[in-house]
């Protein structure tokens, strides 16, 4: 129950409109170059081109909270302005797994969707029956 209180805060408190933030490409790479990085942050772009959306990029970086996904670029056009919170990701049992919160294009919070790291990859889950979305690690690059 506390688990659903907490989420419905999260949500009122968004109330539909897509957080702005002052991270781009440029400022997370030198954020994480001088700070450290997380094993889980770093820069992520979409495989594949469901919906128009070709090299859409977006970044993960950790906040006191959990993690957020950070619009960064996309090559189609489309509603969304650099460094605009494009999801909110919440801890599990799991540490790779993730409940989230993804923001949609008119700014609409939807909560059923999991979000899963493995192998410098990340798959976002629909429970709606949507296909799952690949997103493949680009950065930082581990030799």
């Amino acid at each position: 129950m506390k688990g659903i209180i907490i989420i419905s805060l999260i949500i009122l408190n968004m109330s539909g409109i897509a957080q702005e933030t002052d991270w781009d490409e440029t400022s997370l790479k030198n954020h994480w170059e001088q700070n450290g990085i997380d094993k889980l942050e770093g820069i992520y772009e979409k495989v594949g081109n469901r919906y128009g959306a070709s090299d859409y990029q977006l970044g993960l970086k950790k906040t006191k909270k959990g993690y957020i996904l950070i619009f960064l670029s996309c090559s189609s056009k489309i509603a969304w302005q650099v460094g605009k919170i494009k999801a909110y990701l919440t801890s599990t049992a799991n540490p790779s797994l993730f409940k989230t919160i993804w923001i949609f294009n008119k700014n609409d919070p939807y909560n059923n969707v999991y979000v899963k790291f493995q192998d410098e990859t990340m798959k976002v889950v629909w429970t709606d029956g949507k296909p799952t979305d690949f997103y493949l690690k680009i950065y930082p690059i581990n030799y």
